[in-house]
């Protein structure tokens, strides 16, 4: 569960999460000069059963550094977090990133969540007009597992 303006626009595609093939589902919004992006994906068992063995911190560091690649951005700043859940809390990373284009900066969570992988990233203007980065931090600290 995330706060996030309306409308929200829902979108499937198939992916990979390491080398296996997953279903990505993408809940997006903007607002005014922001926009929003919750991106969920099941992992497949024979990627959490490879999971399990991998140090947590690896594994983020690994995510980020896929997410550098995908992107084309430049990580300005990185620190763990950790998403609440109903039982237990999983921990994550959070990464400013400074996106190709120059003119727009990310600002996204990750967390392999039990068996979901989870993405929380709002992307604002570098030189914003107002604080959209207020807004942006408002949204990614708004996750919350039922």
């Amino acid at each position: 569960m995330v706060q996030m303006p309306r409308p929200i626009e829902h979108k499937t595609k198939e992916a990979q999460l390491g080398d296996e093939d997953v279903t990505a589902h993408a809940y997006m919004a903007s607002f005014d000069g922001v926009n929003y992006v919750l991106n969920h994906q099941a992992i497949p068992e024979a990627l959490q059963e490879r999971m399990r063995r991998v140090q947590t911190q690896d594994a983020l560091d690994s995510a980020i550094a896929q997410l550098v690649q995908t992107s084309g951005g430049t990580v300005m700043e990185q620190s763990g977090v950790s998403l609440p859940g109903a039982t237990k809390g999983y921990l994550g990373r959070e990464a400013k990133l400074k996106l190709p284009d120059g003119r727009s900066m990310m600002l996204i969570r990750i967390f392999p969540a039990g068996e979901s992988y989870i993405q929380i990233a709002a992307t604002f203007p570098a030189e914003p007009s107002y604080n959209q980065e207020l807004y942006a931090r408002r949204f990614v600290e708004s996750a919350r597992l039922r």
